[in-house]
């Protein structure tokens, strides 16, 4: 999703492709489950209310969770021409014909295929949502139509431009996991932290993020540097957050500089993690090397680290072979903290695409782009960035552009994974399983698990 102001609003209002939902549901998918548990608890939980509302298309569905929800659809009075639709909503409005109109010419055909129909019926829908005028509401349609995605931008162009709104009107269409994120960020900018069925503090909700990603790390009472590590990833945890609220405000000189600054704490706070996990390998093995005296030689810097890693790889090869398979994701966030911490740091600008979305973004090298797609960065369907947040723009094709929020995202995904496997190659146990196993759980080991069981279930963000 492109970078625009999707936060501002004092309440979100969900409008749910039911088609969509129940192929989703058919096949058990996890994150259409969590949205219908957060639809479900909004519907009697007056503190989720006032902050989210929640609509579908018209479609037969099996599924009770999704049945549920208010159908929006409306219908044309013909002796009237007067469109109705929902149980609360009602107002003159545009006939619908005139966007099918637009979308013959916007397809350049006489006749709208299937496809193309149900897209259009779909967005039609949506246009009469969008149309109920609240200010203090931002509208979503989740679907996973490639028409509708693909074309979302333009679609939006195009109702402006044709109906000529007072303002300029919102048609955010989102796939799930977009959703799924721009929810998460619109209640924790509304200081709302919840599972869908817990509230908690924003602490509980960092804590309990972290132990779900990471089971394999255990607390370890008498030793700093676990602690250190787990304080770490907590900020971590946040900061992405951060810069997604930021990423969610749209692209100006204030969001501009939070990003920026969260962006440039995240590189410092993951080469700390690694960091920590060095140290800890350090002392756990009392390994013994030239240059052990210096702090800066206990590094998974190849450069800084060499003599450091060829003691790891007498005690523990496995280990050793762990940090080569990662070696251009750790080369990748050193070359990011040299540059960022002790040279010129990252040139920030604003990018205006050809699509006329504006981003915050990076100049980074061909090197440093090079650590990324080896990292496995992919092209997206339907945003003009990478999965990582790489930007090429074809007036300066030997330059290399990086958007922070996304490039966070998915460096902190590797993150996770590398750090599960280290702390299990230093022979660490997966937390959460092993109180699964106990016969005799006291009442915390099984709230304890409760919480991390609900988490799991239900929470949207990252």
């Amino acid at each position: 999703m492109d970078s625009r102001a999707l936060l501002q609003g004092k309440k979100v209002r969900i409008f749910i492709d039911s088609q969509f939902f129940n192929y989703l549901l058919d096949n058990e998918n996890i994150n259409a489950q969590k949205i219908l548990i957060w639809a479900n608890a909004a519907l009697i939980d007056s503190s989720l209310a006032k902050y989210i509302e929640f609509f579908r298309s018209k479609c037969d569905t099996s599924h009770d969770n999704l049945d549920k929800l208010d159908v929006f659809k409306f219908e044309i009075d013909k002796d009237f021409d007067r469109i109705e639709w929902g149980l609360r909503y009602g107002q003159w409005t545009f006939p619908h014909e005139f966007i099918e109109m637009d979308c013959k010419r916007f397809f350049g055909v006489e006749k709208l295929d299937f496809k193309q129909k149900r897209a259009i019926y779909l967005l039609i829908d949506f246009n009469e949502l969008v149309n109920i005028n609240d200010n203090f509401i931002t509208n979503f349609l989740i679907t996973d139509d490639k028409i509708l995605l693909k074309n979302r931008l333009a679609f939006e162009k195009m109702l402006n431009k044709d109906y000529k709104y007072v303002d300029v009107q919102q048609f955010n269409i989102v796939n799930i996991d977009e959703a799924r994120e721009i929810i998460d960020l619109f209640f924790k900018i509304n200081e709302k932290y919840t599972t869908g069925q817990v509230s908690i503090s924003e602490w509980q909700w960092y804590w309990y993020s972290f132990r779900n990603k990471v089971p394999f790390f255990n607390v370890h009472i008498d030793d700093d540097f676990y602690s250190s590590f787990a304080n770490r990833f907590n900020y971590v945890l946040k900061s992405i957050d951060e810069m997604g609220i930021q990423y969610y405000k749209g692209t100006n000189n204030n969001t501009q500089i939070n990003i920026m600054y969260y962006f440039n704490y995240y590189i410092s706070l993951v080469t700390g993690i690694f960091d920590n996990l060095a140290i800890i390998t350090k002392n756990q093995y009392n390994l013994e090397f030239e240059g052990d005296n210096y702090p800066s030689s206990i590094s998974f810097n190849p450069k800084a680290g060499r003599n450091f890693l060829n003691a790891i790889r007498t005690e523990n090869q496995e280990l050793r072979n762990h940090l080569i398979e990662y070696n251009d994701f750790i080369l990748l966030l050193y070359r990011l903290r040299e540059v960022i911490i002790h040279k010129e740091m990252l040139g920030k600008s604003f990018f205006t695409n050809e699509d006329k979305t504006r981003y915050t973004i990076l100049k980074i090298d061909e090197l440093t782009e090079r650590y990324i797609r080896v990292c496995g960065d992919k092209n997206q369907k339907y945003d003009s960035f990478t999965q990582w947040g790489i930007f090429k723009h074809k007036l300066l094709p030997e330059t290399y552009f990086l958007e922070p929020y996304h490039f966070a995202n998915s460096a902190t995904n590797v993150l996770i994974k590398f750090s599960n496997t280290y702390l299990k190659l230093l022979g660490e146990a997966n937390y959460i399983d092993e109180e699964r196993k106990k016969k005799d759980k006291t009442e915390e080991d099984i709230n304890f698990l409760w919480i991390m069981d609900n988490f799991q279930e239900c929470h949207l963000g990252f």
